[in-house]
Formats: C-alpha cells, structure tokens, sequence
C-alpha cells in the first residue's frame, strides 16, 4: 500500500452549543483531492460537523486525464490504479475521524458538476472546497 505523503489531520473537538444555533445544518461534503489542501478542508468540515452535530462525507471527484476532446477513451488500468489510490486515500481521511463516522464517496466527471449534482440530490447543506 502507498503512503500518503501528508496525513489526514485531526479534528478540533466539538462545541455542543453551536447546535442549536443551526438546525438546518446537517450534512457536510468535504471535497478533497489530495495534499496539500485536503488537510485544511477536511479539518474545517470535521469541525463544523462536529461543532453543530452534522454528518460528513468526503468526496473526490476522479477526474479524466484524457481531454474532453479526444477521440479515444482513457486507459483502463490507469483509471484502475487512479480509482484505488483514491479509496486508499480516502479510507485513510475516514480513519482519523471515527467520532464522526464520515462516509466516503468516488465519483467520475467534471469536479464543478459532479460536485454540485452530488451535492443536490444528497442534501447537502455546506460544501467545504479547498
């Protein structure tokens, strides 16, 4: 298995007043492509969550490398080996983050759309970017 060149961080602990100061916030999507701003996104998002007692989920967005323009699709193996690093990286952000029990989530396509449509149709309330 890969070592991840920086680690997922910690969370700051939470606030149980902030709950009911906001009641409608109750899913935070952390959007993440690796180091070295995930760690900020995913701290902002743990605390935030844990903070207002809201659920997390950290997402990537598998990007293609070929251009949207070419004419032949991207190489199998190489989206395999991209898609397992990502779960690789992804299982190791949820690691640090038991307390909050975040899902995980792998989609494919445009970050903006995926991103947007996503967080549309799970009812997601805040989207931490970095």
């Amino acid at each position: 298995m890969p070592k991840l060149e920086t680690p997922c961080p910690q969370a700051a602990p939470a606030r149980p007043h902030l709950c009911s100061e906001f009641p409608n916030l109750r899913h935070v999507l952390a959007c993440v492509d690796g180091p070295p701003f995930s760690q900020a996104v995913l701290s902002h998002a743990a605390a935030v969550a844990k903070a207002v007692g809201a659920r997390m989920t950290v997402m990537h967005v598998l990007e293609s490398s070929v251009p949207p323009t070419a004419q032949e699709p991207m190489d199998p193996v190489e989206w395999s080996l991209r898609h397992y690093d990502t779960i690789e990286y992804l299982d190791e952000c949820q690691s640090r983050f038991d307390d909050l029990r975040p899902d995980a989530v792998i989609v494919a396509g445009l970050p903006a759309e995926r991103i947007s449509a996503w967080a549309h149709d799970n009812g997601v309330d805040l989207v931490v970017l970095g």
